[in-house]
């Protein structure tokens, strides 16, 4: 595992456009609620167990989670997608170089 996340580990949709999903409970869960990070604006802390998210276009959301486990699944979150671009940037760059490898070995 890229990451080494085993709980409510974040996925990625579509690493070019930057859709990252965390989930806010166990993805098990039929009910469970998966969030856009590059969405999130805002978090505020309502009370212990009540976080209210404030997205990019306006809307809100209360979830019935503390605001520390949210801010655990944001930061997660951006912790896999950097390694994950830092990760598909090295196997880039190592099929470039099989690539030019290839071509010098074929135009001699």
């Amino acid at each position: 595992m890229l990451s080494g996340i085993t709980h409510k580990p974040p996925i990625a949709i579509d690493r070019l456009s930057g859709m990252y999903f965390f989930p806010v409970e166990s993805p098990l869960r039929k009910a469970c609620t998966w969030i856009a990070h590059s969405h999130v604006l805002e978090v505020e802390k309502l009370d212990n167990h009540l976080t209210r998210l404030v997205f990019k276009n306006g809307r809100d959301l209360v979830l019935e989670i503390s605001y520390a486990t949210i801010i655990n699944q944001l930061y997660r979150t951006a912790q896999y997608r950097y390694l994950l671009s830092n990760k598909m940037e090295h196997i880039l760059e190592a099929s470039q170089y099989v690539a030019e490898s290839k071509w010098h070995r074929q135009h001699r």
